[in-house]
């Protein structure tokens, strides 16, 4: 349905092609139907493919000998560590284990921000980390809790008024007896803000693994390609200010050729 209204909203060019969509969903159709979609003389093209769904595109288009396929990861968080992670032999054969929390980094945007935005994330951090440890601390909740965004200009508030409402949104006992006053106080207190400084320090230095982490995965498939006898080129498609999952990996079939993988 999205799709269609674009079609509606944008301009087509002159001569292009009338576009058909199939509603599909991988898993849940009969082969023969995927069989009549992934030919012999497909090309392939998954966007932001969200994560087991890249791995179940790439198996489709081996399985049934498509001529090529252009594949977008993304959501790497969704992925299931053990069965979708290390798909390569070589990978196989020395893996790496991921938590979600290493999925999760791999997840995140990695594209270059302005000064402007990396103060309002540092911003965000602070009032964060802080909600966190008046949880530990004040009211000796030690395991992680979601709290969720808040609307930018809530950070460049007062931080008693972020971590009252954040309070009653999680419904936190006891919360009626801490004053704005307290919550201020808190806040502003050296150990806690050395403690803050430290968490955030710690999270930068972090998330340089991120694209590391996606690297390693987007190669594994490549290598799971190569492995199964198509040509495969991995590389950046777009720059990152479009979107952070910039990289694709391009697969064609034994026996198909294109000059512009030789330089690749």
């Amino acid at each position: 349905e999205t799709g269609k209204s674009k079609l509606d909203r944008y301009r087509v060019p002159e001569n292009a092609k009338s576009v058909e969509f199939i509603p599909m969903t991988f898993g849940q159709v009969p082969e023969a139907s995927l069989r009549e979609i992934f030919t012999d003389q497909a090309l392939s093209i998954g966007l932001h493919t969200c994560g087991p769904l890249a791995v179940a595109h790439l198996e489709t288009a081996i399985k049934h000998g498509s001529k090529a396929l252009l594949n977008f990861g993304c959501c790497y968080t969704k992925l299931n560590p053990l069965t979708a992670c290390n798909i390569s032999s070589q990978a196989k054969a020395d893996p790496i284990t991921f938590t979600k929390y290493g999925l999760t980094l791999a997840t995140r945007g990695h594209c270059e921000i302005s000064y402007q935005d990396f103060q309002l994330k540092e911003r965000v951090k602070a009032y964060r980390y802080s909600f966190h440890l008046l949880l530990w601390y004040r009211f000796g909740i030690q395991e992680f809790r979601p709290v969720g965004d808040s609307h930018p200009r809530d950070y460049w508030g007062s931080f008693s008024d972020y971590a009252s409402n954040k309070l009653r949104a999680l419904e936190i006992a006891g919360r009626e007896k801490i004053t704005p006053a307290e919550l201020n106080s808190f806040f502003a207190d050296t150990k806690v803000q050395k403690e803050v400084r430290k968490m955030f320090l710690a999270n930068i230095i972090r998330w340089q693994a991120g694209r590391v982490v996606e690297h390693y995965l987007l190669t594994d498939r490549a290598l799971f390609l190569e492995e199964r006898g198509y040509q495969v080129s991995l590389k950046e498609y777009f720059d990152q200010s479009i979107s952070p999952r910039n990289i694709g990996i391009l697969a064609l079939a034994p026996g198909i050729t294109d000059p512009t993988m030789e330089s690749i």
